[in-house]
């Protein structure tokens, strides 16, 4: 009998390392790629639960009382970890903020269909606020010899109003912007086609009614105009 509560101990004890091990992933992964793969993350939470309970059933199955302590409070601080953890899983929002062309390359005057999304990945409805009254607001810089210097030549209407807007699991606020390649930035340029070259387009929401200031999410991508 000894030899099997000794046995049953140590598969208590080895559920136990690993359900820790698992909690150490979660944590690890979550700092480093804030929620990617946000399905195989739920996955190692259920299996690290489900071990945390067969380790309980091997625990009551063992008769020492020495032991029946020291796994009985291992057992509770993994129970209370991971339930503190799951709650704050599913509560915390995840958020994918995408920008994209329809294109990467234009003709000189083209249009340039520019879409904005942001997705709510999370298990519950989220909401955001911006001090504008349509969220997203896009600009566009021309770049020249030096990338690193750059000349906005765009950027879209918006209206300061502060609005909150509300996103369902697994749905998305999707914007729409066309950018005709006209510079109207630039009173002397207004409505003049500019030139042939490399332009970034961004993206973001802002957090105050400072534009220029810190964001709530911000992305993006750069296109080429050529002259036909």
């Amino acid at each position: 009998m000894v030899n099997g509560t000794s046995h049953r101990s140590l598969i208590s004890a080895a559920l136990l390392l690993l359900t820790f091990i698992l909690a150490v992933f979660l944590v690890v992964y979550i700092l480093m790629y804030s929620f990617f793969l946000f399905g195989l993350l739920s996955y190692v939470l259920i299996v690290a639960v489900i071990l945390s309970g067969f380790a309980a059933y091997f625990f009551w199955a063992s008769r020492t009382v020495r032991t029946h302590k020291l796994l009985l409070g291992l057992i509770l601080l993994v129970i209370v970890a991971l339930a503190i953890y799951g709650t704050w899983f599913v509560l915390t929002p995840n958020w994918v903020f995408g920008l994209a062309t329809d294109k990467s390359s234009y003709s000189l005057g083209k249009e340039v269909q520019i879409t904005v999304t942001l997705e709510n990945r999370g298990f519950i409805p989220h909401s955001i606020t911006s001090p504008t009254a349509n969220p997203v607001v896009v600009a566009v810089y021309a770049l020249y010899e030096d990338p690193t210097l750059s000349t906005q030549v765009w950027y879209s209407p918006y209206v300061l109003n502060e609005t909150t807007f509300s996103v369902s699991p697994g749905q998305a606020l999707v914007r729409t912007f066309v950018w005709n390649q006209t510079n109207f930035v630039n009173p002397g340029l207004w409505n003049t086609t500019y030139k042939v070259g490399t332009y970034r387009v961004e993206a973001f929401i802002p957090e105050s009614s400072d534009l220029t200031g810190s964001k709530l999410f911000s992305a993006m991508v750069y296109l080429n105009v050529t002259a036909t």
